[in-house]
């Protein structure tokens, strides 16, 4: 009676995210083959290089409060946090933007790539992406599913119709990059707007005084959680920025198509369970069943992903052949290499709540410590032992592995402590 998917809400709640989530990748899968025969795979690696770049600064800008948006007592407290991200998201920009301004040529020296003025458009793209984490962490908290689902397939349609669009214009070497950033721009315009018709009165009540009560009451989120999700964040990029400077461009655009393509399922389905779980486990504090939940979910999560990837992982490279385009076989390859790599993650993305709701947020630290050395050692090996492309990836997807394993027996062990302790005891 306990199971996690026998629960009628958490059902109903996965289905309404899952379906809006797929939708969005569904739309993505469609325009994918156009995608891969407008753009080579070296259009692929600048793109790669650009979004490590970002991704990774974004991180930094807000502290990583957002994550303490659904943990709020109150809707007026969250609502100060929300202000409280934004702010400091906006501060690190306008810093950002005089660093590229003045060191925009060592910068790009540093990785490689002659990204020229597409520098510049960094600070608009960390803003970006932080309205729309932050508005989708508002969504679980108020459990707002349905809008969370239209803004995905907002954010996809706006992404991926600006990446095909853009290819038609004199900007078309770097179209992936014009249309993933002013996509993602139009998409937190929509969720900001969404924000402030639904929301608005809460808002007003925002305030300084509260803004620093809150900053000082979830600062264990920029202490741990910040340097974890960076760790965290440096780990998947760093092997981009490394690839892209001892192997030739072409294998690392195809090394990103591999990944972009092999992340879908985990975006689709294991980070749906992951947004609703979350909120499921936090309700459920003092009822003594959050590790049954997980060990359910857990067995589940295994088979599904398991039987799905025995299903597909021999047909991968003409299946990229024939969905993308000829030139991007190897990327079918790579992704044969790296599927053991995407069903642990899978699984892992899936099971992870309760280490976050249990806030053990310097456990977590550690975790990303140990996540960055098995994603850059084992490149760092491969290009040192002067390995093919081919056998680093193999030892890459090993040490990823272990250390989901990891992650997923520190998640076990969570579901344990949030059975013993109430919330406020955590």
């Amino acid at each position: 009676m306990f199971s996690l998917f026998k629960t009628q809400s958490f059902a109903r709640d996965v289905s309404i995210l899952a379906s809006g989530t797929a939708f969005a990748q569904v739309i993505s899968f469609l325009l994918y083959p156009i995608i891969g025969r407008l753009y080579t795979p070296g259009d692929m690696a600048t793109f790669a290089v650009f979004t490590s770049l970002f991704t990774v600064c974004q991180v930094l800008s807000t502290g990583k409060y957002e994550t303490s948006i659904f943990l709020a007592k109150s809707d007026k407290d969250a609502a100060n946090i929300v202000a409280l991200v934004l702010f400091l998201c906006v501060s690190f920009c306008l810093i950002i933007s005089m660093a590229i301004t003045l060191f925009a040529d060592e910068i790009n020296n540093l990785l490689n790539v002659n990204l020229g003025y597409l520098l510049l458009l960094v600070p608009l793209s960390i803003i970006s992406l932080t309205a729309f984490d932050t508005y989708n962490e508002w969504c679980i908290r108020k459990k707002y599913f349905s809008k969370l689902s239209i803004n995905k397939i907002s954010n996809s349609v706006l992404v991926n119709g600006g990446k095909v669009g853009f290819a038609y214009t004199p900007f078309c070497s770097y179209g992936l990059v014009w249309g993933d950033v002013l996509g993602r721009f139009g998409s937190a315009l929509i969720c900001a707007l969404r924000m402030w018709i639904t929301d608005r009165e809460v808002f007003r009540a925002v305030n300084v005084i509260e803004v620093k009560k809150q900053a000082k009451e979830f600062d264990r989120f920029p202490k741990y959680q910040m340097p974890s999700q960076f760790l965290n964040t440096l780990g998947a990029s760093v092997p981009v920025l490394l690839l892209n400077s001892f192997y030739n461009n072409t294998e690392v655009g195809q090394f990103s198509m591999a990944l972009a393509i092999l992340s879908v399922p985990i975006g689709v389905i294991g980070r749906s369970i992951r947004d609703v779980s979350r909120k499921k486990i936090k309700d459920s504090i003092g009822n003594n069943n959050i590790h049954y939940l997980f060990v359910s979910l857990l067995k589940k999560s295994i088979v599904v992903s398991v039987i799905v990837a025995l299903a597909v992982v021999y047909f991968l490279p003409p299946l990229f052949s024939f969905v993308l385009g000829s030139q991007w076989e190897q990327s079918g390859v790579f992704a044969q290499i790296m599927t053991p790599m995407f069903v642990a993650s899978f699984v892992s993305t899936c099971v992870e709540s309760p280490i976050l709701v249990a806030m053990k947020l310097k456990v977590a630290f550690i975790w990303q410590v140990l996540f960055s050395l098995c994603n850059i050692i084992p490149i760092v090996v491969g290009i040192l032992c002067n390995f093919s492309i081919n056998l680093t990836l193999a030892v890459y997807s090993a040490s990823r592995v272990f250390c989901f394993m990891v992650l997923i027996s520190i998640s076990n062990h969570c579901s344990k402590i949030l059975d013993r302790a109430g919330f406020d005891n955590l």
